[in-house]
């Protein structure tokens, strides 16, 4: 994990208030960056059970799966209260009740994500069913208006969007073969 997994715009940002830390002398640990879904899901069972001291995010929600959020540590607690401070003030999102997190402003989940989990439709846009799917969802969005706010419409409209997703997301062992086909990996 390092600070180039995140987005572009907060890069900078991140590594001046590592090189700020530096200079002031504290001791700091970056502890988190991008997360998978599956990574995310393990956390949040974690916080859910009890087991864990720092808040986290329902998979698929969280800031970090979409490289908008990092986590850091620092040996000492009012350092961390100072750091998220300064953060703040830079415009960026803290809160003290999870003073780790320091997260990009403007973060949204995107659309087709859904609360706690994933929604299914991205599943069916695999390459070869891309253009079926957009089609009908072109169909879809000119004769039913309400279809321009369905997941399958986005997912239509986004298909590497939505591939991307199913690559990092499918867990079924039995086409293992097939997410390392379309990722390179074979």
């Amino acid at each position: 994990m390092n600070v180039h997994d995140l987005i572009p715009e907060l890069q900078p940002y991140a590594t001046a208030l590592f090189s700020l830390a530096d200079q002031a002398g504290i001791r700091w640990q970056l502890t988190s960056t991008v997360r998978t879904f599956s990574q995310q899901a393990q956390l949040y069972r974690q916080f859910i059970a009890g087991n864990r001291a720092y808040p986290a995010a329902p998979p698929g929600t969280s800031a970090h799966e979409f490289g908008y959020a990092f986590d850091m540590i620092t040996t000492d607690q009012s350092d961390i209260l100072d750091l998220g401070a300064v953060w703040r003030s830079w415009g960026g999102r803290w809160n003290e009740n999870d003073n780790i997190h320091f997260e990009y402003p403007g973060f949204q989940v995107p659309r087709f994500r859904h609360a706690s989990k994933y929604d299914p439709y991205a599943e069916l846009l695999v390459p070869g069913v891309v253009g079926a799917v957009s089609t009908g969802a072109g169909i879809a969005e000119a004769t039913i208006p309400s279809a321009r706010e369905s997941s399958i419409v986005h997912y239509a409209a986004h298909p590497l969007e939505a591939a991307r997703y199913v690559l990092e997301e499918w867990t079924d062992p039995a086409l293992d073969w097939w997410v390392r086909l379309l990722s390179g990996r074979s």
